[in-house]
């Protein structure tokens, strides 16, 4: 394999490649690993503000570590595998390692991780914005800045397709800043025109993003967010010491698609910051109705807290004895939930609800705390998860059922078959804050390992006993204790750490394999199965080369998304690896045509890795075969055809069409249609010719059946079904004749010309009534012939009580409002009448207030068809034929 290294001039982004539809089957943006390209990408250039090259006045240089994605004209997404990045940092060279060497890139997008898609053909761009953000100072949020350039320049120039919120906290540990909004900010999929006037994103997402991982005093940081208008823009500040400090702004904020909002520089007092302490209880009771609709409530107690209220319901109420009323027998919630994000920065102990329904309630209660769901613990010798409701309020307490500290969003449920109010009395919340034990670290981290290597499990905090299993399942306080554990064989441990007086820790885990890791991942050296397994329990996620021997074969070949299923190992006699729904050679489908996969076969696959419970495997249709015994070409021919309708150019020629076969060796051509049998020597390059005699008057049809079969695996077979359609002759064929009397008006398909001016209505606007509503038509011995342009102007004509229906190809039909100019675009059907005067067709609708008439208008350029009273110039209608 050639792996050269060729640097190109960005002016060959100019050469788009012929781009094509995206297909569902390519969802794997795999690269192919057959050639090599270079895209040089400036970052010193004064360019818009804001983007992947400056920031505010302040530079982002691009890393060694930065990915791109570039597409190749055809929807075909290739990852960019290394990037240079000269000793200034002014600019960086991207290597694309499978990019076919004649292609033009259409479209480069960065991060390469967050794309999702390219759509060439509408230059648009799919990725995806996550919720969470790792700030990172003077630079965009990690893994969410989404910039795009595309090839008509001659240096690519990223422009972001989000919007930026910036703001600076001028206060020391900071550990993460939230910003919620009332419409959506992220955490969705983007999709962004590529193109100028480059278009907003659309698609909704989360209405709040967090910048995690730990903030500087006086740094500005930036979240990446969807353009638009967001209302009641509140941000969340919490530092280590589990203390929340909350600013809101009243104002509508208005975010641009590459473009930078400074929205605060805040120095938090101490009387700002709020934090529950240990043994303090958040509760709330109702005294009058505070919840009037699903959405955000903020209830007071301790501290205040927002809670969301979601369901099916609609109607809100209060009881003085039962509380808040949720639902009505009219407009019940059948499903209901509270939730807060009040439980991440403290340890919950327990929830306690005073809550009931109307009467013959048939309703259920449930509580959980960081998705753990808690017990209700009325009955301790049979603890459930859920407790049905009564008419009467009564007080519900919930408790983990380990006996522990959970911490997360805290979610309270309902569900009802009953359709009756529900009532809530109060909310009681009791947190634990003592300070928790530091999660274990283990030593040497996950992956593989040799047999009888021993891990040493640490935490940082003095004086704290650590509890750990070796079968994957999670430890307790009953669990064996001590810091070290020998690997004999495979096995993921797990560990946990507890002090008197401190909250437990989280539990750690690390999985180890026991073998030789061979290769490093490169398709020069490619991952054993030790590697590969050590590379995923690493927990990391590039595309990487693994290298085994079949040795089963689960799914050979999937019809509907091309896709295989196969295991794979070192010798070839264990399933140790899956080729989890790979695709073929090339990353392309897998046909009948390359069904040849057996076991015994020596493969390379490329793609992600990833761990399914216990299987370690490629990652759902994101790997493809990358070489088969050796082979990285699927030696299978290609046929060019192309099927042929329509009327020849002088209405007497026959219609051919021409086949050509290339590539491949060792194959056999035969065509049905004569008998002709093309050798297998001469296969490369042959054409074949296939004609239907044109037959005046009516239509004829023809086709060939080729046939491919491979000699060496006559199980290889490929058919293809050539077909030739002759229209029937000349001018009455597929065109628009002049309508000349009113019983040649039947339901159909017409164009409304005027003949003097030529031209016709054009049924494909969306609204009728504007100057221009027409096309031009070219009139000959009074037939029209039906182009694609002239079949989007036509309209449909249907019969309707008290006269026709006029519908364009738009789907809107026509219609009149008021008596004076008064053409208008309708969404249902108008009755017409249509009557022929003297060749002249009066399309005209009686109301109230007398008779209007379509008519053309060319007085003062206007050139439009409307409905006047007089004076304009008649029209006549042309009927598909």
């Amino acid at each position: 394999m050639d792996t050269t290294m060729k640097k190109i001039s960005i002016i060959a982004l100019l050469a788009m490649a012929a781009m094509a539809a995206f297909s569902c089957k390519q969802e794997a943006a795999i690269e192919e690993a057959t050639a090599t390209k270079v895209v040089t990408a400036f970052t010193d250039q004064d360019v818009t503000p804001d983007t992947k090259t400056t920031l505010s006045g302040v530079t982002v240089l691009w890393c060694s570590t930065d990915e791109v994605v570039a597409s190749d004209g055809n929807n075909n997404l290739y990852t960019s595998t290394g990037t240079t990045v000269n000793e200034s940092g002014k600019k960086a060279e991207f290597t694309f390692r499978g990019f076919p060497a004649t292609a033009g890139i259409g479209i480069l997008a960065y991060p390469a991780a967050s794309v999702t898609a390219i759509d060439d053909k509408a230059m648009v761009v799919s990725a995806s914005i996550p919720t969470v953000q790792t700030a990172k100072a003077d630079s965009f949020a990690e893994g969410a800045n989404l910039s795009v350039a595309t090839g008509d320049v001659e240096t690519p120039i990223f422009r972001n397709a989000g919007g930026l919120l910036s703001l600076k906290i001028k206060n020391d540990n900071i550990k993460s800043v939230k910003l919620v909004a009332n419409e959506p900010m992220t955490g969705g999929t983007a999709q962004v025109s590529a193109v100028a006037p480059y278009g907003t994103q659309v698609s909704g997402g989360e209405c709040e993003v967090e910048l995690a991982g730990g903030l500087r005093n006086g740094v500005t940081y930036y979240a990446v967010v969807y353009p638009g208008t967001y209302t009641g823009l509140t941000i969340f500040i919490n530092d280590n010491d589990g203390r929340t400090a909350t600013y809101t702004n009243p104002n509508a904020l208005t975010v641009e698609r590459n473009a930078n909002l400074f929205i605060a520089e805040l120095t938090v007092p101490d009387s700002k910051w709020e934090k529950v302490e240990k043994g303090d209880t958040w509760a709330y009771t109702f005294t009058s109705k505070a919840i009037t609709a699903t959405g955000d409530v903020v209830l007071s107690g301790t501290t205040d807290q927002t809670w969301t209220v979601a369901g099916d319901g609609d109607y809100f109420g209060y009881d003085g004895t039962k509380g808040q009323q949720l639902g009505s027998g009219s407009a019940p919630f059948t499903t209901l939930s509270l939730s807060t994000n009040f439980g991440k920065t403290f340890g919950v102990t327990d929830v306690i609800l005073n809550t009931s329904g109307a009467s013959s309630i048939a309703a259920t209660l449930s509580v959980s705390v960081g998705g753990t769901d808690f017990v209700y613990d009325g009955d301790p010798t049979a603890p459930v998860t859920s407790v049905a409701l009564t008419n009467v309020a009564t007080e519900y307490r919930f408790v983990a059922a380990d006996g522990g500290l959970h911490t997360g969003d805290i979610v309270v449920s309902y569900e009802q078959t009953s359709s009756k109010a529900i009532y809530l009395k109060s909310i009681t919340v009791n947190p634990d804050t003592r300070e928790q034990v530091a999660t274990p670290t283990f030593t040497p981290g996950a992956g593989v390992v040799s047999a009888g290597t021993v891990v040493t499990i640490s935490t940082t905090t003095s004086g704290a006993t650590i509890y750990y299993t070796t079968d994957g399942s999670t430890p307790t306080a009953n669990s064996t204790s001590g810091t070290s554990v020998t690997v004999s064989d495979g096995m993921t441990i797990k560990a946990f750490a507890v002090k008197d007086g401190m909250r437990d820790s989280e539990v750690a885990s690390a999985t180890y394999t026991v073998g030789t890791s061979n290769g490093d991942g490169t398709f020069e050296h490619p991952f054993n199965i030790a590697g590969a397994k050590g590379y995923i329990d690493s927990g990391k996620t590039d595309a990487v080369y693994v290298a085994g021997i079949v040795s089963s074969i689960v799914k050979q070949y999937n019809a509907e998304f091309g896709n295989a299923q196969f295991w794979i190992s070192d010798d070839g006699k264990t399933d140790d690896f899956e080729a989890y729904n790979a695709y073929f050679l090339g990353n392309k489908s897998w046909t009948t045509a390359n069904n040849v996969i057996k076991v015994g076969d020596a493969v390379v696959l490329y793609g992600k890795l990833t761990k399914y419970n216990t299987t370690y495997e490629t990652s759902n249709k994101n790997a493809y075969l990358y070489s088969l015994n050796g082979s990285t070409v699927d030696d299978v021919p290609v046929v060019t055809k192309t099927d042929i309708t329509g009327v020849s150019a002088d209405g007497v020629s026959n219609q051919t069409t021409t086949v050509t076969i290339d590539g491949g060796t060792g194959w056999t051509a035969s065509v049905a249609a004569d008998g002709t049998v093309v050798t297998a020597a001469s296969i490369s390059g042959t054409t074949i010719t296939y004609s239907v005699a044109q037959n005046t008057g009516s239509a004829r049809s023809g086709a060939i059946t080729l046939t491919l079969t491979n000699n060496a695996d006559a199980t290889r077979v490929l058919t293809e079904t050539i077909t030739v359609s002759q229209l029937g002759s000349g001018s009455a064929a597929h065109a628009y004749v002049k309508v000349t009397d009113t019983k040649d008006i039947t339901d159909g398909d017409y164009l409304i010309v005027n003949e003097t001016a030529g031209v016709a209505f054009n049924g494909e606007l969306s609204s009728f009534d504007s100057a221009g509503n027409v096309i031009s038509v070219k009139i000959s011995s009074g037939s029209i012939e039906a182009t694609d342009a002239v079949n989007k102007a036509r309209f449909t004509i249907n019969s309707m009580s008290g006269g026709y229906s006029i519908c364009g190809t738009s789907g809107k039909y026509i219609g009149v409002d008021g008596y004076s100019n008064g053409l208008k675009t309708k969404n249902d059907a108008v009755a017409n009448a249509i009557s022929i005067s003297s060749g002249n067709v009066l399309i005209s609708i009686t109301f109230s207030e007398g008779t209007m008439t379509l008519k053309y208008n060319k007085s003062s350029d206007q050139n439009r068809f409307r409905y006047y009273k007089s004076g304009q110039q008649n029209i006549q209608l042309y009927k598909y034929q």
